[in-house]
């Protein structure tokens, strides 16, 4: 099946129910690292940095992507693979009505104070630039100033830190896209939403 837009490719994911909410969350990241010519890097321990999933995990999560038909590995290139659309997709079933103490329930979470360091940094970026420019991310770590170097480390303890600290990062960036409080785009920019724009203006660090 022909791809018509990477758009559509992320959308058949989403609504396929073969794949968990793990297996999407890696195709959100693969989809957001391909390239025009539906190229897209799948090294397991690149998308444990980018969606806080283990490498096992996301590892797994290529495999059923394969198997499901949304990937296709390319021979002689490792961690290289191309976006396709699998030969069939499940229908699309109508959700039930939910109950009303249900439906009160299914909310965004709150955005909590742990968002908050996140929200500020992007918020004074957002200061020095036009209205509206989507941030991006490298500016967001750098001014965040994540993991700065300790005096007397070794280079093998510097790069652990690292890592726990992308992991930790992208923790942080997932729990505030879940808030509402950003949106990204496909450049890999970040911009406050307006309940991102509240919580900075009223909650105190």
């Amino acid at each position: 099946m022909k791809i018509l837009s990477k758009r559509g490719w992320l959308n058949a994911a989403c609504r396929d129910p073969r794949l968990e909410p793990r297996h999407f969350r890696v195709a959100a990241a693969i989809w957001a690292r391909s390239d025009g010519k539906w190229r897209a890097q799948v090294n397991p321990a690149h998308l444990s940095a980018q969606t806080g999933l283990g490498q096992s995990e996301c590892a797994q999560a290529v495999r059923r992507l394969t198997s499901a038909g949304y990937l296709r590995l390319m021979e002689g290139g490792q961690f290289r693979a191309v976006l396709i659309m699998p030969d069939h997709l499940p229908e699309k079933q109508r959700a039930p009505a939910l109950s009303p103490v249900a439906a009160d329930a299914v909310i965004a979470p709150s955005i909590g104070d742990k968002c908050l360091p996140l929200l500020r940094a992007v918020k004074d970026l957002a200061s020095r630039t036009s209205a509206g420019r989507f941030i991006p991310w490298r500016q967001v770590v750098k001014e965040m100033g994540i993991e700065p170097p300790r005096a007397g480390e070794s280079g093998q303890e510097r790069l652990w830190r690292l890592d726990a600290a992308r992991k930790r990062f992208a923790r942080l960036r997932a729990a505030c896209l879940d808030a509402g409080a950003i949106e990204v785009d496909q450049a890999r920019g970040v911009r406050l939403t307006a309940d991102g724009e509240f919580a900075v203006a009223t909650f105190a660090i």
